[in-house]
């Protein structure tokens, strides 16, 4: 390490704050210039701390001409850009076919960190001069966070508040069928399974990266489970469908999720129409 610039980030640092420079700041600088001082720490800072000693003791117009003479360039502050910022481009995105999305699960009115997310998909919607759609992820919730009849107003309320510009009004409780045709596919060609396991059984066989009896089961033993399902004959908790996915997965949450559960709540648009519905994973 140089003694020079220790002393040019010193001298930089006191100028910049009234003459005093803070040794934590001018080592910050100095490992981001060599980042080989890292082994050297120690050494490091009690040479920053000479070095900063030093320079708080001189004048600051003494402190601004040494840097001026030593290092000129780091006496001009950057100044923050005044025109206009722009977006990063999209990759392969093709103006007029980009379609983007907002989907909010109605629970209450928008916040600050969801409203973030659709004013920037609204902007890129404008930029490529594409289509943004509102699809309420109004899937039945949990108990713990229902869905609230006057969340749906008070998102579009929020929404035309900040100016987001969205073409269409989608919901997923309206399409709830079509989400019973993909998961019937996936059951008839094996790659998802209907599963009775309790939660306690379940967590053992993560936990050993086993598969459930279920799992291997005829292929018509689990459509008419899954019938069985839609037909009221399970009770809530007492079967879901799950995804085939890797057992030895690294993170165990991410072996044989569910794709449906049961859930016996009326929804405050369909009612009980439906009782099988689609997780958060299958309904994207």
């Amino acid at each position: 390490m140089g003694l020079e610039s220790a002393r040019k980030f010193a001298l930089q640092n006191a100028v910049l704050h009234g003459g005093k420079a803070d040794a934590k700041a001018v080592l910050g600088h100095l490992l981001a210039e060599d980042a080989g001082l890292r082994s050297r720490a120690r050494e490091a800072t009690a040479q920053v701390e000479r070095v900063v000693a030093e320079v708080n003791r001189l004048s600051p117009e003494a402190q601004r001409a040494e840097l001026a003479s030593i290092a000129p360039e780091l006496l001009e502050k950057p100044t923050p850009s005044t025109g206009p910022k722009e977006l990063p481009p999209l990759p392969k995105a093709v103006e007029g076919q980009v379609v983007l999305r907002l989907a909010p699960y109605p629970s209450g009115p928008l916040h600050i960190g969801n409203a973030r997310a659709f004013v920037l998909n609204d902007a890129y919607a404008k930029k490529y001069r594409g289509r943004l759609l509102l699809v309420f992820d109004d899937t039945i919730g949990s108990e713990d966070k229902p869905i609230l009849p006057e969340a749906y107003d008070q998102v579009k309320e929020g929404l035309d508040w900040a100016g987001v510009e969205y073409r269409e009004v989608l919901y997923k409780s309206d399409r709830i069928p079509l989400h019973y045709e993909w998961a019937e596919k996936l059951l008839a060609t094996g790659e998802a399974y209907v599963c009775e396991c309790d939660s306690e059984t379940l967590r053992k066989n993560r936990e050993a990266k086993h598969a459930c009896v279920h799992r291997t089961q005829d292929v018509d033993e689990t459509i008419a489970m899954w019938k069985a399902m839609l037909a009221g004959e399970y009770g809530e908790g007492e079967a879901v469908v799950r995804l085939k996915t890797d057992m030895a997965h690294p993170n165990p949450a991410f072996r044989d999720r569910v794709l449906f559960r049961i859930a016996e709540r009326d929804h405050p648009r369909v009612g009980d129409r439906y009782r099988v519905w689609p997780m958060l994973e299958f309904s994207w």
